[in-house]
C-alpha cells in the first residue's frame, strides 16, 4: 500500500471516529422521576446508594441498614424512574433501578445493631478528626444523650444520596416530604422515637488544601443543597475513606439542631 493512499485511509477513519464522538457527546437522555415509598424491590438498589456513601471499609452492615430502611415504610421517598415510562421499557429492570433517596433513621429507638454500628462509626471518625476539643466534647455529648434518650434528646440520622447525574433540584420534593413524615410521625404513635431534638448527616466533599497564604478556596459539595445544612451546622468534622489504593476522598460530618435542619429546608425550598 502506497503512502499517500493509507494516509487517505487514516483520515477517512480518523473522520469516523470524531463523527461518532460527535453523536456521544450531543446525545441526551431524558427521565422523568418520581418518588416511591422504599419497598423490598430497592434493596439491591438502597445498597448502592448506602455503599456510595460510606464505602466498603465502613464497619456498617449495609444490607442490615437498608433492610432498617426499607421497614420504617412511613418515612422515607426513593428516587425511581417514571412509572408511565417504565411501563414502556423494554428493559425490565429500569423500574427498579434507584437513583436516589432522602430518609431519617432514628439512632435513639431502636438500639440494636444497625443504630450501634451507625454510633460506633461516627464516634470513632469524630475522635479521628482534627476537630477542636471543645467540639468534640460536644459532638459526642450530644451522641450519647441521643444514645440514651436522655432529657427528651433524639437523633435522627439523614441520609441524602444519589447518582451524580441527577440534579440537585430533586432533593426539594423528597426533604419536603421527608419534614411532613417526620411531623407526623411525631404527633402520632412513633413519638419517641422520631421527635428528633438533632440530626447528623454525612455529606461528600471536595475539600481543598488551603493556600499558601493560609486561605481555603472553598470546599465543593457533590450534593449541592447540603451545602444549605453546613450553614446551620452546630459542629462539622471532615474524614476521609479510601475508594482504592490510589483514590480517597472527604466525607463531612455535620450536626443540626431541630431548628437548624427546618431552617435548612426552607432555603432549599427557596433556592431549588
Amino acid at each position: 500500500m502506497s503512502d499517500a493512499k493509507k494516509l487517505r485511509e487514516d483520515e477517512e477513519s480518523s473522520d469516523d471516529e470524531e463523527d461518532d464522538m460527535e453523536l456521544v457527546v450531543e446525545e441526551e437522555v431524558n427521565i422523568d422521576f418520581e418518588g416511591f415509598t422504599p419497598s423490598d424491590e430497592d434493596s439491591s438498589g438502597i445498597r448502592l446508594l448506602l455503599l456510595q456513601l460510606f464505602s466498603q471499609e465502613a464497619k456498617i452492615n449495609i444490607p442490615q441498614l437498608a433492610d432498617a430502611i426499607i421497614s420504617q415504610n412511613f418515612i422515607g421517598t426513593v428516587l425511581k424512574q417514571s412509572e408511565s415510562l417504565s411501563n414502556d421499557s423494554t428493559d425490565d429492570d429500569s423500574a427498579e433501578d434507584v437513583y436516589g433517596i432522602v430518609t431519617c433513621y432514628s439512632l435513639t429507638r431502636p438500639q440494636d445493631d444497625v443504630t450501634k454500628s451507625l454510633f460506633d462509626h461516627l464516634l470513632s471518625k469524630c475522635k479521628g478528626s482534627k476537630m477542636a476539643d471543645e467540639n468534640r466534647r460536644y459532638f459526642e455529648k450530644v451522641l450519647d444523650a441521643g444514645a440514651a434518650g436522655a432529657s427528651g434528646a433524639c437523633l435522627g440520622f439523614i441520609i441524602n444520596e444519589r447518582f451524580v447525574n441527577v440534579p440537585p433540584q430533586a432533593s426539594r420534593p423528597m426533604f419536603e416530604k421527608l419534614t411532613e413524615e417526620i411531623s407526623t410521625a411525631t404527633s402520632r404513635r412513633h413519638k419517641s422515637s422520631f421527635d428528633f431534638s438533632h440530626y447528623v448527616i454525612i455529606c461528600k466533599v471536595y475539600a481543598e488544601s488551603p493556600s499558601k497564604s493560609g486561605q481555603s478556596g472553598g470546599d465543593l459539595y457533590v450534593n449541592a443543597e447540603e451545602e444549605l445544612f453546613s450553614e446551620q451546622s452546630l459542629v462539622s468534622f471532615d474524614y476521609k475513606i479510601s475508594v482504592d489504593d490510589d483514590v480517597t476522598k472527604t466525607r463531612r460530618v455535620l450536626l443540626l439542631s431541630r431548628e437548624g435542619f427546618q431552617k435548612a429546608i426552607i432555603t432549599i425550598n427557596e433556592c431549588l
